[in-house]
């Protein structure tokens, strides 16, 4: 029996899956190759199509300055009556401007401008290479825009067969971006342009401008792109996807390329239709080895009932099930592979793989399991968090803070007693099932656990000490398990709060006050609507004249309820839901505001304002900042954003990017709080920042403690090398602003000049 059904249902099922797989394999190849060609050569017209649309528009612009610049009237040169012309035309045309020039190099604008063009690109096309139009490159012109490139479009203007001056119009790049951007494949394709040099002429990307070239866009590939007239080829982009590009030459131009990227996995997406294909023939297979194995079912009933009733008990859950290995045959084979898959199923199912301890869902059954085996029993539930758990990640990688858990977790359980429970509950944490007769003896419990974890911990050759942060909650027999690890997250979430290392036993009192943060969030939501946020403005003093020379703008809230809560409080929970955001959007532009009211009468007048790491993420920030400055019409220069030092120093190379934006606008830039975080001195001289205000705990200390005053004279020193100014906050007494003086600071601000006020309240 045991060579009869090896041997016949190998050669078999061998001969029927080789025919069948072979025709498959053939088949599918042919209908890849058919649909890959297909779908390359639709792209491919696609393109071509859009890239002679785009080229009949910038045709049809040319054809318009032809038609002036033939024109009688124009031959005659005569700038003075010529320029009225030119302007008139403006009204009716989509160029935002035009410019007249004689063979010398002299050129007249609609705009009022006197200007030589003898170094432009058009001037040595038309009057030293005797061509008769040139289209040039896109290019920010001092003239327009600020933030849009334009093109120029030029014609000689010819008197008998010779030329005796040129004509330029000016357009922006807006109808070629509005052109591409009507390109869309959904979200996995879009059209971009480039020019004979593969620099970037127009991208729906704004982050991608004229001054970058294709590998802005392209991340990796194997060939020169662009070398032909169109073509297409394949590139890696900068989020990690494969991409499939097709390009067409725009005929009139300078060799631009109108190009149409796709996803490759959403470009060949018909290969659906062969994986459907794929689907049928498989199940043909299928149902033929059913049928097969249904011929030969009679001399294996019975074993094969028996395995297969292990299977279905395996199937509904019962991981104990053992599959009967003794059968002398294929089946018995089946039996010791189907144990070994078992184990590890369950290995799987309830094991953690980093740390070797078992899982959430082992401890859920578990814990369950012990609270009925042992009534008498008081248990709790503890949560421990790892401090800072990315800080360590960062030191090693990955594979160093899988390394950190797993001592972690050993170390825990270690300390366990019998009918007691370890897991792996999310990321950096672990929840333990532990019973003691009372809280305090829990709590002993959990403050040796966190002292144990401050013991060095050598992970790869590198020695680190563990901070925990620890909820922990009582567990009733009659209460869902999750209901108490649910307390004691919250309770652990309160242990964070208050600078983790610390132990927190759920009460009623933590579910206040979550209550109480939830209900501030909600009342958060109306407070702009309601009128209840309002600036204050704190001045700020030329140490050298005593004068008020700026304010810094302040938060208040104006709430019946929550008036006298910490304002950092309110900050705080606005961040973390992102209200901050909009908050951030109002007090700006109140601030903006409240500056024009004041460079009326104080044209030097700074007003500075705060602004948090969340509202610089805000990919809206910038432009809103710059609309604001724009629409209400302020100098930006009496405009200062602060940045905490931490804030500034969180993903640093961002943060530059960010504040090079925030120095082109104009505005000046300063680091609050300085001295409290962790910048460095490398980092810190990169910044485009204006000055540094000196933390107001330092002002404090200085006056009793040596070591901070030399520290506070230091950063001075330090902030004066780096020719920035310094302001020195929490000034609250006559000595402390005498002894900063003798340091060289130059602006003070606290209680000693005046508390936080509306403006309208201040004396300046």
């Amino acid at each position: 029996m045991f060579k009869k059904i090896r041997f016949q249902m190998i050669i078999v099922i061998a001969i029927v899956s080789i025919v069948i797989f072979g025709v498959l394999s053939m088949t599918i190849e042919k209908k890849l190759n058919e649909l890959k060609i297909h779908e390359r050569n639709f792209y491919s017209e696609i393109t071509r199509a859009r890239a002679d649309e785009l080229s009949k528009e910038l045709q049809g612009h040319l054809n318009k300055v032809h038609m002036v610049a033939h024109s009688d009237f124009m031959e005659s040169m005569d700038v003075e009556s010529i320029l009225p012309f030119l302007s008139s035309l403006l009204n009716h045309s989509d160029f935002k401007g035009m410019t007249i020039a004689q063979p010398d190099g002299q050129a007249w604008t609609t705009y009022g401008a006197h200007i030589d063009i003898r170094a432009q690109e058009q001037f040595a096309k038309i009057f030293e290479q005797n061509k008769l139009y040139a289209i040039s490159n896109p290019f920010y012109s001092p003239y327009f825009y600020d933030d849009v490139p334009i093109i120029t479009l030029s014609y000689a203007i010819q008197r008998e067969n010779t030329t005796v001056g040129l004509l330029n119009a000016v357009l922006t790049t807006r109808f070629m971006e509005t052109i591409i951007s009507d390109i869309q494949f959904d979200s996995y394709g879009y059209a971009w342009i480039v020019d004979g040099n593969g620099r970037i002429v127009a991208h729906p990307d704004p982050e991608i401008d004229i001054i970058h070239d294709y590998t802005k866009v392209i991340k990796e590939i194997d060939v020169q792109p662009f070398t032909a007239g169109s073509g297409f080829f394949n590139y890696v982009g900068y989020n990690d996807e494969n991409m499939l590009a097709v390009y067409s030459t725009i005929h009139n131009t300078n060799s631009w390329k109108l190009v149409i990227s796709v996803q490759e996995s959403q470009a060949f997406s018909q290969l659906i239709s062969v994986m459907n294909y794929i689907d049928t023939a498989i199940i043909i297979s299928l149902l033929s080895l059913i049928v097969f194995a249904f011929i030969y079912a009679r001399t294996l009933t019975n074993p094969i009932v028996k395995l297969t009733e292990v299977f279905r008990r395996a199937e509904k859950g019962d991981l104990s099930v053992v599959a009967d290995t003794t059968i002398q045959n294929e089946l018995g084979v089946a039996g010791h592979g189907f144990n070994r898959m078992l184990d590890e199923i369950k290995n799987l199912t309830f094991v953690d793989p980093v740390t070797q301890v078992p899982n959430y869902r082992s401890y859920l059954l578990d814990a369950d399991r012990l609270t009925r085996e042992h009534p008498t029993k008081q248990y709790y539930v503890v949560v421990l968090s790892v401090d800072d758990f990315k800080k360590i990640n960062s030191m090693g990688g990955y594979g160093f803070g899988n390394e950190t858990l797993k001592q972690f977790a050993d170390l825990l359980g270690s300390t366990l007693y019998a009918y007691e429970l370890i897991a792996r509950y999310f990321g950096d944490e672990m929840i333990l099932f532990l019973h003691a007769e009372n809280q305090e003896l829990v709590r002993l419990r959990v403050q040796r656990l966190l002292a144990l974890a401050q013991r060095p911990f050598k992970i790869m050759d590198i020695e680190i000490h563990l901070s925990l942060s620890c909820g922990f909650a009582s567990h009733e027999s009659e209460q869902e398990v999750e209901t108490t690890i649910h307390n004691a997250t919250l309770a652990k979430l309160k242990a964070k709060k208050l600078g983790g290392n610390i132990a927190v036993f759920f009460e009623d009192g933590i579910q206040q006050e979550i209550k109480k943060e939830q209900d501030i969030e909600s009342e958060l939501f109306k407070a702009i609507e309601k009128k209840e946020l309002y600036p204050v403005y704190q001045p700020i003093v030329d140490l050298k004249t005593m004068q008020v020379s700026g304010f810094e703008t302040l938060l208040r809230w104006n709430h019946p309820l929550y008036y006298q809560e910490s304002i950092q409080t309110i900050i705080t929970i606005a961040e973390n839901n992102s209200q901050i955001i909009e908050i951030g959007r109002y007090i700006l532009n109140e601030a903006i505001l409240e500056l024009k009211r004041l460079n009326q009468t104080h044209p030097d007048m700074v007003v500075a304002l705060n602004v948090s790491a969340l509202q610089l993420k805000d990919t809206h920030f910038i432009t809103f900042l710059k609309n604001r400055i724009k629409v209400i019409g302020v100098n930006p220069e009496n405009l200062c954003i602060e940045l905490t030092e931490s804030t500034a120093m969180d993903d640093v190379e961002v943060k530059l990017m960010d504040l090079h934006q925030i120095k082109a606008i104009g505005c000046k830039i300063a680091i609050d709080d300085f001295g409290t975080g962790y910048s460095s001195l490398a980092y810190l001289s990169r910044f485009p920042i204006d000055h540094i205000k000196i933390d107001k705990s330092f002002v404090h200390k200085m006056m009793n403690d040596e070591p901070t005053r030399q520290l506070v004279s230091s950063m001075i020193t330090l902030a004066h090398n780096l020719k920035l100014e310094v302001v020195a906050e929490g000034v609250e007494t006559l000595e402390q602003v005498d002894l900063l003086k003798s340091f060289g600071c130059e602006m003070i601000q606290g209680y000693y000049i005046s508390q936080p006020k509306r403006m309208e309240d201040l004396e300046y």
